[in-house]
């Protein structure tokens, strides 16, 4: 049971999450939220290690749920508040038990084992982009309007709105997975140097370890040594080349989402890499693979006759970004401030499009943080805002690099984007939850617990 939980669990649960839409459409609902379930029953049955610092994150839980009935009793809208509450709770408290085991969780070698499947996502998303739309048929019109507009119109109309969005039926929810699994890649596929590089294999090709009887013993250990370092620098250089033109691809379907906060995080990353690192070479690496991104979207648009994109205006026209964040952002806040209920809150799923529908008169929030505000009140939003930051500020350093300014980019982003309502987003919870374990704490201060059993403290 231990091996099936450890890995394969939560992993299922990714794949159920990415592939949603279509399961969705072969009738099978919330299958990642029956998983999610089955996965904290098993993970209880085998016992968790609860900390005094996990007080704060229970009692954040409790405040929730006592919230959404609360504001379920008053509207009379049950299901919804129901629906709306497991959105919240599910994936943090999944992940709260997972890294809370006896036995510690290799988070790493999880998102590492993801990578492909994402990269699949981004292919997909190029394809539609130019292509097909609807992939041939593997998304209905019916759960995207995006996909259906552009199976209605003309080319120029094409041209004027469309936006990637792969399988997950929304530019918004695409762009954002894409950019932050970025910084995720990053952690495994590193690039170097090729002329570091060679100098590096030199070094070792020239290296006298081997005590040789006579001249003709030691220039044949030098050969054979120099021939190694040639053929490990060949390969290297090869394997270098081979992740920029992923990188480059990559980096073309997520530019392709249309959504601003790809260059957001992206920018972020690099600010981060500078300053933690001090290298100008890393930083003038980072930004070539970015500009010749950009010259290979261009190509494809010329050769493919898109003509003007809508979707490339979005990132790159600096008066339509600033016109669309006035006119379009801006009066969405001002529109909540104004109407929406920030001091106590109107309920979870209030502000949520729950099965493709928002019955709320007000447009979507625009926000992670204010959709928290408007619906769960004032007092909540201070506690998870207070929370996020101490999570970031007092995480421990681990061996996951990155750790960080992914951290960063999640907050950032819920600041601008509401999309974190999605499923998809199941493995960046994950990354919080892990930062969240990561806190020092003391040996003393925890207890076994087993069903409803306390076992002892330790």
């Amino acid at each position: 049971m231990d091996k099936i939980n450890n890995i394969f669990i939560p992993y299922l649960i990714f794949l159920s999450t990415i592939f949603n839409l279509i399961l969705n459409q072969m009738g099978i609902s919330y299958l990642y939220a029956i998983i999610t379930m089955v996965g904290i029953v098993l993970l209880l049955l085998k016992g968790v290690k609860i900390y005094l610092i996990d007080c704060i994150f229970l009692s954040i839980i409790v405040l929730v749920i006592v919230s959404s009935f609360a504001h379920s009793l008053i509207d009379q809208e049950f299901i919804r508040s129901v629906k709306g509450l497991a959105i919240y709770i599910l994936f943090p408290i999944y992940w709260f038990l997972v890294f809370r085991q006896k036995k510690e969780f290799d988070f790493r070698s999880l998102l590492k084992k993801t990578i492909p499947w994402v990269y699949l996502i981004a292919l997909l998303g190029i394809i539609q982009f130019f292509i097909s739309p609807d992939l041939y048929g593997l998304i209905g019109e019916g759960y995207s309007k995006n996909i259906q507009w552009a199976l209605e119109s003309d080319t120029s109309s094409f041209n004027a709105f469309f936006r990637a969005t792969s399988i997950f039926g929304s530019p918004q929810i695409f762009g954002l997975f894409l950019a932050l699994y970025f910084i995720v890649m990053t952690e495994f596929y590193g690039l170097k140097n090729n002329k570091i590089i060679l100098s590096a294999h030199v070094n070792i090709a020239g290296d006298r370890n081997c005590i040789a009887e006579n001249n003709v013993t030691v220039t044949n250990a030098k050969r054979g040594r120099t021939k190694q370092a040639v053929f490990k620098f060949i390969l290297t250089v090869f394997r270098n080349n081979a992740i920029r033109i992923l990188y480059l691809v990559y980096i073309v379907a997520a530019l392709l989402s249309g959504n601003k906060s790809v260059i957001l995080i992206l920018l972020i990353f690099l600010v981060y890499k500078f300053i933690t690192t001090y290298s100008v070479n890393k930083l003038i690496m980072a930004a070539k693979i970015l500009f010749f991104s950009v010259v290979l979207m261009f190509f494809l648009l010329a050769i493919t006759n898109k003509g003007s994109i809508g979707a490339i205006d979005r990132l790159y026209n600096i008066d339509r970004i600033v016109s669309d964040e006035k006119n379009d952002r801006l009066q969405i806040y001002n529109q909540h401030f104004l109407r929406g209920n920030i001091i106590f809150g109107s309920g979870s799923g209030s502000m949520m499009s729950l099965d493709g529908e928002n019955d709320n008169e007000l447009p979507a929030s625009e926000s992670y943080l204010l959709q928290i505000l408007l619906e769960f009140g004032l007092f909540y939003f201070i506690l998870f805002v207070v929370s996020m930051i101490l999570i970031l500020a007092c995480s421990r350093k681990t061996n996951i690099k990155i750790l960080k300014v992914l951290l960063v980019s999640i907050f950032t982003s819920m600041l601008i984007v509401h999309a974190f309502n999605n499923p998809v987003f199941f493995i960046f919870w994950g990354v919080i939850m892990y930062a969240y374990s990561t806190i020092l704490i003391s040996k003393d201060t925890h207890m076994m617990i087993k069903g409803n059993r306390t076992l002892g403290h330790s």
